[in-house]
């Protein structure tokens, strides 16, 4: 599954181009045990207009 979470301010001038950059650094970093744990891969990225989330749920088989 792909999101993309558009923003006109993302990469507007320096500034908010390095602000989108340490939120997704500081996403990755709050949510990656809890993501390994449930089971969840995803990925975030930048784009020239926001940023990309890309999930992928891997099924547990018992």
């Amino acid at each position: 599954m792909i999101f993309h979470l558009v923003s006109p301010i993302a990469h507007m001038d320096p500034l908010h181009s390095n602000l989108t950059h340490l939120l997704l650094h500081l996403v990755n970093y709050s949510l990656k045990e809890y993501a390994t744990i449930a089971g969840l891969q995803w990925n975030l990225n930048t784009s020239d207009y926001g940023i990309i989330v890309s999930t992928y749920i891997q099924q547990k088989r018992y």
